[in-house]
């Protein structure tokens, strides 16, 4: 036998073990806390949230898109058991100031609700977000557990909470008229 046949044999005799070592092995899921993670780039403490289901819903006043998002985001506010779940609103400063941000607040009655001033963008940028809205759906762990990039219905955000055993209150607020 040649000796790199012998190095064949044996390099496949070792990988054959590694993975039957692995197989036999009954692996944890991966859970990841990011709690502690944006802490630690933003001001954000979301450290009083553990064991809540968190929704950060990221926005700008420049996207029409995710000022169209905003009302259904006050109308999950209203009808899911807080509880359970903490709605985080991070208004990212592009181009924009403390006006911006009141008129935004006032327009949409989101006074009440949790909202972050990401004034120099740093959480958003720090997480590569490049456009509005998007939303990051954390378990009451703190694991990510979905992402969302673009306008969502309302449907989508409650089947995602309802999913993740948040309640829905049973006055849940009618749909808006159209």
């Amino acid at each position: 036998m040649t000796l790199n046949r012998m190095i064949s044999l044996l390099t496949a005799l070792v990988l054959l073990l590694c993975m039957g070592t692995a197989v036999a092995q009954e692996e944890e899921p991966i859970s990841f806390d990011v709690t502690d993670y944006i802490s630690s780039i933003a001001d954000l403490d979301l450290s009083p949230y553990r064991g809540k289901v968190m929704a950060l819903f990221f926005y700008t006043c420049n996207s029409d898109e995710a000022k169209a998002t905003l009302p259904v985001w006050k109308r999950i506010h209203d009808d899911f058991d807080p509880q359970d779940v903490e709605i985080i609103l991070v208004h990212a400063w592009e181009n924009e100031g403390q006006k911006e941000s009141d008129a935004i607040r006032e327009r949409f009655q989101l006074d009440g609700m949790n909202i972050y001033e990401d004034q120099n963008c740093t959480l958003c940028h720090t997480l590569g977000l490049t456009s509005y809205p998007n939303v990051l759906l954390l378990d009451a762990q703190g694991s990510p557990c979905s992402g969302y990039s673009g306008q969502l219905s309302y449907q989508t955000i409650a089947d995602a909470l309802i999913a993740l055993n948040v309640t829905q209150l049973h006055n849940a607020s009618p749909a808006p008229a159209q």
